[in-house]
């Protein structure tokens, strides 16, 4: 199975490349032992483990579920990082303000947009 999409985490962005299952469960709902030659040492070593055997030990302590092998690339620098040093201009604020204008008209609750704001801005 290969997959390419974008993965955002804390202050970057990824792009997965492939998904390759390396053990699955059996019918009986337990997972096959991953062995010595199931993933070579520098997968290992590039997933923080200082070897491929600690690497299998962690693995094989989980007895259920499948395992797969994803490997990332394309790491880059989250664009909204950059959005957070600049002010919107007018007319970008007129459009926030609109669509939170817009949120609490159509509460069940009544206006709440500039409550969590506030607390936001709180506890920065």
């Amino acid at each position: 199975m290969n997959a390419c999409q974008h993965v955002r985490q804390a202050h970057r962005r990824v792009n997965d490349t492939s998904i390759e299952p390396m053990a699955s469960s059996t019918p009986r709902g337990r997972r096959a032992r991953l062995r010595e030659g199931s993933a070579p040492e520098a997968d290992a070593l590039r997933a923080g483990y200082p070897s491929l055997d600690n690497l299998l030990n962690e693995l094989n302590r989980r007895h259920e579920g499948a395992i797969y092998r994803i490997e990332f690339t394309g790491i880059a620098p989250d664009p909204r990082v950059g959005l957070r040093e600049s002010l919107p201009d007018e007319t970008e604020l007129n459009t926030i303000l609109e669509q939170l204008n817009q949120l609490d008209a159509r509460s069940t609750v009544g206006p709440w947009t500039a409550t969590i704001l506030e607390l936001l801005a709180t506890n920065r």
